[in-house]
């Protein structure tokens, strides 16, 4: 084999090895990428549970405590009695204030007034606190409820993301892979065409042995003889 069928060979071997590893550096670029894109999603996904946690854990809470406004009477009254005492001993002062004023603080009258003021306060003002009270820890549950629902939608949004980008990783691996193959397996076979490209540098017939001589100087003729 002649050096230039030697450099041709070898040129053809270098080839096949660079295309080789060009694919696995450009299936391997693309798993990266992939893998940053996981991790970016997953620091996503965290941030965002994390700043509206609080506000879930604020609706669980309130959750329960509406559960427990709605199941125990007692209870109602409990949530809004702060406020009943406070309304009832306000209206007490200003009734006893105005008939003191007027000369009638021990008249029956200011007795009757009284009487009804706690009457209104327990049929009308109790049900309406009762009421602003449960839509309080209604409107409460209901953002924990909210924030609950986009944690979740996150979630399964990453997860379908985190999915897609495991898919092209994967793909992007088993593509460098077969990049490789087929870059070793086209250099073989180019390889192997050589000899059919180039049939002088590999078929040419020696030239025969040179038989070297044996014994002494060869004879002098004498040209003269034959004249």
């Amino acid at each position: 084999m002649s050096w230039a069928a030697v450099a041709v060979a070898a040129a053809t071997v270098v080839g096949g090895a660079i295309q080789a590893r060009g694919a696995r550096k450009g299936a391997e670029a693309q798993a990266e990428a992939a893998r940053e894109g996981v991790d970016a999603q997953t620091l996503a996904r965290e941030s965002f549970e994390e700043k509206t946690e609080p506000f879930r854990m604020l609706g669980v809470e309130g959750a329960g405590q509406l559960q427990s406004f709605l199941e125990d009477p007692n209870q109602q009254l409990e949530d809004i009695n702060p406020v009943v005492d406070f309304l009832r001993q306000q209206g007490f002062e200003q009734i006893q204030e105005s008939a003191a004023a007027q000369g009638r603080l021990g008249a029956g009258g200011t007795l009757k007034d009284l009487t009804q003021f706690n009457t209104d306060l327990t049929s009308t003002i109790i049900p309406q606190l009762q009421n602003q009270r449960f839509n309080q820890l209604f409107n409460v549950a209901g953002l924990g409820a909210n924030v609950a629902a986009g944690q979740g939608t996150a979630g399964l949004q990453t997860a379908t993301n985190i999915s897609n980008l495991r898919t092209q990783e994967g793909a992007a691996r088993a593509g460098g892979i077969a990049g490789q193959t087929d870059a070793i397996t086209g250099g073989i076979e180019n390889l192997s065409r050589i000899p059919g490209a180039f049939p002088g540098l590999f078929n040419q017939t020696p030239p025969p042995p040179t038989v070297p001589r044996t014994g002494g100087p060869a004879p002098v003729v004498d040209i003269s003889t034959f004249g």
